[in-house]
């Protein structure tokens, strides 16, 4: 039993021994997808390598908290800020730099302003144009692709390695230089300083430059022409990670590191405050001095006046004028009003006379009112020729009866 167990453990030591010889253990890379988290914050990986070597970074994500900044620490501010970083932001921003700040800012891209570039005197090179056949693009743009080659690369495949310009970095901080991916966009393009100089510079050219390092003051500034080295994609690569935590350590080794990216957008209400504060002042004194002039004219509705009434004496006046205007006919159609007024008059107060003839009546008529007999048969029958004195006698006659009876 003894020998059997001896036995086995040497064939199971030969074994072994012919399996360690034969076979090498080699470890194998592979690409995972990035989870939710990395996908939401292009910068994890650099926010976790900073909170790892004692230098947790703190996000910032509303614009005016770049106005109240403490005292030194360091900034990262990513590009795409052209709604949030203006002229008097960028004057509050270098103000807090010349007090002892460390500022690291990417870039706008070109033919964006830049208040920071343009603070700095820091321009984009444009390369030559180059001879091209008739058989080369004629569709660029002064040499510029239409997109950035890096982007081509799906998230879900390993890092890409074509159109890459690997430019070295010396950093007053170290004696050999660290390598710096540049993203394929910018191979042919760069940053150009005109004044002030910068103290250190790194490029590919020196008339074009990736990184541009300046001393503001009391505290610093590195401008990046972008940060794609610190994404979560590039900052294992080469040695961005040495790089970045070199220029903190070296530039601003205290303080906090504050990351401002993907800047909230302002409200309406806000943007209006903050760079159209003038126009929000004009306007509100003028609906003041508007409502100023219209108030008086608020509150109850007034009484409306009464209507002038018009006297008997006007009625009977544009009465007259109608009927001089009409001539014959008005006469004749006044007449008849009258002589048929008269009659109404007559038989309301003596309704036994509505069956007498005419002649009768102005008998009758005459001898109760004294008036001659041929003046009342004139009222009641209608002239064979009419004419204004005897329009007016009748009307005359006519009134006297009224009254009389």
């Amino acid at each position: 039993m003894l020998w059997s167990l001896t036995g086995i453990l040497v064939l199971a030591g030969l074994v072994a021994a012919w399996f360690f010889s034969n076979f090498d253990y080699l470890p194998e890379t592979t690409w995972e997808k990035p989870g939710k988290e990395a996908l939401r914050n292009p910068y994890l990986a650099f926010e976790r390598l900073l909170e790892r070597l004692g230098r947790p970074v703190v996000r910032v994500s509303d614009a005016p908290a770049l106005d109240q900044l403490a005292p030194g620490g360091v900034l990262l501010l990513d590009n795409s800020r052209r709604i949030h970083v203006n002229a008097r932001r960028t004057e509050a921003l270098f103000d807090w730099v010349a007090r002892g700040g460390y500022l690291i800012v990417a870039a706008e891209p070109r033919r964006i302003d830049d208040p920071v570039l343009k603070h700095l005197g820091i321009e984009w090179y444009q390369p030559p144009k180059a001879v091209t056949g008739e058989n080369d693009d004629a569709g660029q743009d002064d040499g510029e692709p239409e997109h950035d080659e890096t982007d081509a690369c799906e998230s879900s495949n390993p890092p890409c390695e074509h159109g890459t310009d690997v430019i070295p970095v010396h950093l007053p901080a170290r004696g050999q230089p660290l390598s710096l991916r540049r993203s394929s966009r910018w191979n042919l393009w760069g940053l150009a300083p005109t004044s002030p100089a910068p103290v250190w510079k790194a490029g590919g050219v020196d008339s074009a430059s990736a990184v541009l390092h300046y001393d503001y003051g009391a505290g610093s500034i590195t401008v990046f022409d972008d940060f794609a080295f610190l994404g979560n994609r590039q900052i294992g690569e080469y040695d961005h990670a040495e790089l970045i935590w070199t220029l903190i350590r070296h530039y601003q080794p205290r303080g906090e590191v504050r990351l401002a990216t993907r800047l909230e957008v302002p409200t309406l209400w806000e943007w209006l405050a903050e760079s159209a504060w003038m126009a929000l002042i004009s306007g509100a004194l003028l609906l003041a001095a508007w409502l100023w002039n219209i108030v008086p004219r608020f509150g109850g509705t007034l009484v409306s006046p009464s209507p002038v009434r018009r006297s008997l004496v006007e009625h009977l006046a544009a009465v007259g004028r109608a009927v001089w205007h009409l001539g014959e006919n008005g006469r004749a159609h006044w007449e008849n009003v009258m002589r048929q007024e008269l009659r109404r008059h007559v038989l309301q107060r003596h309704p036994h006379l509505a069956d007498v003839s005419e002649p009768e009546l102005a008998r009758i008529l005459s001898a109760a009112s004294g008036i001659p007999e041929n003046r009342v048969a004139a009222v009641l029958a209608a002239p064979e020729n009419p004419s204004p004195r005897h329009f007016v006698d009748c009307a005359h006659t006519a009134q006297q009866l009224e009254q009389r009876l």
